[in-house]
């Protein structure tokens, strides 16, 4: 399916203002270009070749045209009384390293879809919320750049001692 490329939609959101508010936020959530590149961004992922509750992939989303994904997102999103419900995900358990498992879950490829429209409007304006040096469960950071970021403080500060403070429960 030949989906046009949103350039304007790749930009930051944010102004980099942290008392920044945003509002009225569905239209651009809703927006056919948000929506493809939705669509773009998790056809990429090797996941969208794994099928949810519904038994759909990316590839029957593909068959459609580009104006029927948008109808049908938005429809999903706002077109029901009930409001957007996601369906039930599909629990798979897959394995560690270390031979225990870990459970997954899989998310039928509607709500994927409807999710990915909903944290490409969101990600950036939370993003400039968050300070440059939390590394927690964001995009392009890792503990091992948060380890890097100590090694390096370290050095410059000349510091031979580190205290490790451990946190015991309550």
């Amino acid at each position: 399916m030949p989906y046009a490329k949103g350039k304007h939609l790749q930009r930051p959101v944010h102004t980099g203002k942290k008392s920044k508010h945003f509002t009225n936020l569905m239209p651009l959530v809703l927006s056919s270009e948000n929506i493809l590149l939705a669509y773009r961004n998790i056809k990429n992922n090797t996941g969208s070749k794994t099928a949810g509750t519904d038994k759909l992939t990316i590839a029957d989303i593909g068959k459609l045209t580009p104006e029927k994904v948008t109808a049908k997102v938005r429809y999903i999103v706002s077109g029901t009384k009930k409001g957007y419900r996601p369906k039930p995900i599909r629990r798979k358990d897959i394995p560690k390293p270390n031979g225990s498992t870990r459970p997954l879950g899989i998310p039928c490829i509607w709500d994927r879809l409807i999710q990915q429209c909903f944290k490409q409007v969101l990600e950036p304006i939370c993003e400039a919320q968050f300070s440059k040096h939390s590394y927690g469960f964001r995009p392009n950071r890792s503990v091992e750049h948060a380890i890097a970021n100590v090694y390096t403080r370290l050095h410059h500060s000349l510091t031979y001692y580190v205290i490790d403070k451990g946190f015991s429960t309550m």
